[in-house]
């Protein structure tokens, strides 16, 4: 226990430093692969911080993120691709916004002890990061529902999950020239919320030294026939993204999901 303690003290004073001092993104080499992204991704978070994000984020489309908020609460649709944990700290930083994600820890149950510590210790970075505590997936449903029905609220959802020992009622998309199984449940919570789904995507522009973070066209629950179609819907919105910028994933989406879940296999999120 002391240990833990300890540890967990360590972290947060190197948090703190680098958040100071490291002004600037890690290192990342011109010719990287997917997985090289993902170090950078990883090591990336240790230096999130308000002033961080505000210089090494560039946004555009704000404008249909402030707009839906006018009329409802919303769920950012977004896939893990890019540095994604960033999307939530330009929407509290930058546009000032009650933010918090929906994240899992399910799987900590089958990662390597490595990963399972680094994911802990991502998860207290959000909650600082984004000033509020993130809400889990095993969590009851309706502290999601209260805090969907604040005012404002935007919350932060991954479209691309799948956890371990979990089953699900996955719906067929298109995605990729590919056929995807997908859950629809984020869907179904906007449909149930009566909250609009913001589409948000992000990349790094290596030359610049900065991400690029676009909203899309608000998604109104009420005008699509059911929850697949409204996930369809999201994951158009992202797919030019995800293609484009195939070496930030962080797995390959399209393998993964190009078969029905079985509870027993996992994604790792």
């Amino acid at each position: 226990m002391i240990f833990l303690e300890k540890n967990s003290f360590i972290s947060c004073v190197k948090h703190r430093w680098n958040s100071c001092l490291s002004a600037t993104p890690p290192p990342l080499g011109n010719e990287y692969t997917q997985s090289e992204y993902v170090d950078f991704m990883k090591a990336e978070i240790s230096r999130y911080s308000p002033s961080y994000t505000k210089a090494r984020v560039t946004v555009k489309g704000e404008e249909k993120l402030l707009s839906a908020m006018e009329q409802s609460n919303v769920i950012i649709g977004m896939l893990h691709h890019g540095s994604w944990i960033l999307i939530g700290g330009v929407i509290r930083h930058v546009l000032n916004l009650p933010y918090t994600v929906v994240a899992s820890r399910r799987n900590f149950d089958v990662m390597s002890e490595n990963d399972k510590q680094y994911w802990e210790y991502a998860h207290r970075l959000i909650n600082t990061h984004y000033q509020s505590q993130c809400f889990y997936s095993d969590q009851a449903p309706f502290r999601v529902i209260r805090w969907l029905n604040k005012q404002p609220a935007a919350l932060g959802v991954v479209f691309d999950v799948r956890e371990y020992n979990q089953s699900y009622n996955e719906s067929k998309i298109a995605f990729d020239d590919r056929q995807l199984y997908v859950q629809t449940g984020p869907a179904k919570l906007a449909r149930m919320t009566n909250v609009t789904i913001v589409p948000a995507a992000i990349h790094y522009d290596q030359a610049q030294r900065k991400h690029e973070l676009e909203f899309f066209d608000a998604l109104s629950p009420v005008k699509f026939s059911s929850d697949v179609a409204l996930t369809q819907a999201v994951f158009s919105a992202l797919e030019p993204n995800y293609t484009t910028y195939e070496r930030q994933r962080f797995y390959d989406m399209t393998e993964l999901f190009s078969a029905p879940h079985i509870p027993n296999n996992t994604v790792i999120t």
